[in-house]
């Protein structure tokens, strides 16, 4: 009886200490169906009050129907968390993202909405391919929407082909008044 609670993976938040010890995560591919009630294709999912440090993504591959995701993570939600997310001394690295979309489908390298602190980190991007029905795509090459604060992190694009209406960032799409940008490359 009652409700079940939603554990999709939108839904889900990690919470803990993840150090990755410098130890090389190679080939993994995040992928997903035609569902426009599952959005997030990302290595960490949801992200709230967690500390990582020192993963390394090294040829990874994404495709599918992606919304609002970020590869590596995406934020629990689009407010100001009590507990705050440390990403320090990661690296990703996509060989490929083939993305299919509908409409305004953002998606980010990196992390869709950061609201915590990430630093030292660098996102590659071999090659990104979209298709679309004519629909306005956007993808960040760090993460879309920042409130908290990203420094000394890059994010590097070798190829991207797009489609009819496409908008390409480097660090941050939107950078709120809150959030701080130091010392990074794109």
């Amino acid at each position: 009886e009652g409700e079940l609670e939603d554990t999709s993976p939108d839904k889900l938040r990690f919470s803990g200490k993840f150090d990755g010890n410098g130890f090389v995560i190679s080939g993994i591919t995040l992928s997903l169906g035609y569902k426009r009630t599952q959005t997030s294709v990302s290595f960490f999912g949801a992200l709230e009050g967690a500390h990582i440090e020192d993963v390394v993504l090294r040829h990874a591959h994404a495709e599918g129907y992606q919304s609002h995701d970020g590869k590596f993570f995406v934020s629990a939600d689009l407010v100001e968390e009590s507990r705050t997310t440390v990403i320090d001394r990661c690296f990703v690295e996509f060989d490929e993202i083939l993305k299919y979309t509908s409409y305004r489908q953002n998606t980010a390298l990196f992390g869709y909405y950061n609201n915590g602190i990430i630093r030292n980190c660098m996102a590659v991007l071999h090659k990104a391919d979209v298709t679309s029905e004519d629909h306005e795509d956007n993808l960040s090459l760090f993460v879309w929407q920042n409130t908290g604060t990203i420094e000394n992190c890059a994010s590097i694009a070798d190829s991207v082909h797009w489609g009819y209406h496409y908008y390409l960032t480097g660090i941050a799409e939107i950078n709120h008044a809150s959030g701080t940008i130091e010392n990074c490359y794109s």
